[in-house]
């Protein structure tokens, strides 16, 4: 089954921070395997490294997407907006891929602008990321029992609570695994 791509289209623009000139973010979307982008960068970065944007030119449903990664040990979001929305809505969060290659179907969802981002620190580098057209021979994988989260929404607590807070104890059951 052949699948619309959606960053193939005129009107497509992507944008991101770059560690150098050639590592654009366009050469994420070029159909060229041989071109990447870069993000590389710590916590103590400034700027958004992390965050790879995406306008599709108009509002499509979204169903499938690939990456085909250069490089890449961390977790990461796709998150979505319509042309009305004004807050960012999460899509997925993914575990970081084992072969560096990442194809998954996602529900059916209306948006314009899909962003990537990781919260970790690390190197990243896309060579292909390509945005299907939602189609109804796409199936999303359900849920089993065994990846069902029961500690999901109860209550966690840690004698040693830390000043920081960016590391709490309910961001252990949170189900997001881009908390910790």
């Amino acid at each position: 089954i052949k699948y619309n791509d959606l960053t193939e289209g005129a009107n497509v623009t992507i944008e991101a921070n770059v560690i150098e000139d050639t590592f654009d973010p366009e050469y994420a979307i070029d159909d060229d395997e041989s071109t990447r982008w870069s993000g590389i960068g710590t916590y103590t970065d400034e700027g958004d490294w992390r965050k790879l944007t995406i306008d599709l030119g108009a509002e499509y449903e979204i169903g499938m997407f690939y990456f085909m990664f250069q490089s890449f040990q961390n977790s990461y979001k796709i998150m979505y907006k319509t042309e009305s929305d004004e807050e960012w809505q999460n899509l997925i969060t993914r575990k970081a891929p084992v072969d560096l290659m990442d194809e998954f179907v996602v529900p059916k969802t209306k948006a314009r602008y899909i962003m990537f981002t990781t919260e970790s620190t690390g190197f990243c580098s896309i060579f292909e990321l390509d945005i299907y057209e939602y189609n109804e021979n796409m199936k999303v994988e359900e849920e089993t029992q065994s990846d069902v989260n029961i500690a999901l929404g109860k209550t966690a607590t840690s004698d040693n609570r830390p000043e920081n807070q960016t590391y709490l104890p309910e961001f252990a059951i949170d189900g997001d695994i881009l908390t910790r």
